[in-house]
């Protein structure tokens, strides 16, 4: 996680929005056009964030490193197949897949 951490801090993320629209998936399945990124976790809280939410993540094989406006979880996949690929968590409709890395991911916010 070191390197998506610093990645993160450096592009200030946080207050940014997800354009659900780019993520048919998504769009699909819940009512937002966007997501507004509400806070990106600290390195010394995520040990204690992902224990919480391991119930509802590791089926899914990710691990959440940032929140946005709703309680929602924005994840980096942690399994082999998944490993570094970035999903959004939405507690009612499930786990979707955003893009296959964290600079897709932020080149996309606006």
């Amino acid at each position: 996680m070191n390197h998506l951490s610093s990645y993160l801090k450096s592009h200030r993320i946080v207050g940014k929005r997800i354009n659900v629209s780019l993520y048919p998936t998504l769009a699909n399945e819940i009512p937002d056009d966007t997501l507004v990124i509400e806070s990106v976790f600290k390195d010394e809280e995520l040990d204690k964030i992902n224990e919480y939410c391991a119930p509802y993540l590791s089926e899914f094989g990710v691990t959440a490193f940032s929140e946005t406006l709703g309680d929602m979880l924005v994840c980096v996949g942690v399994e082999n197949e998944k490993k570094g690929f970035i999903y959004y968590f939405d507690m009612d409709f499930g786990c979707f897949k955003l893009d296959d890395s964290i600079e897709k991911f932020v080149s996309k916010l606006i």
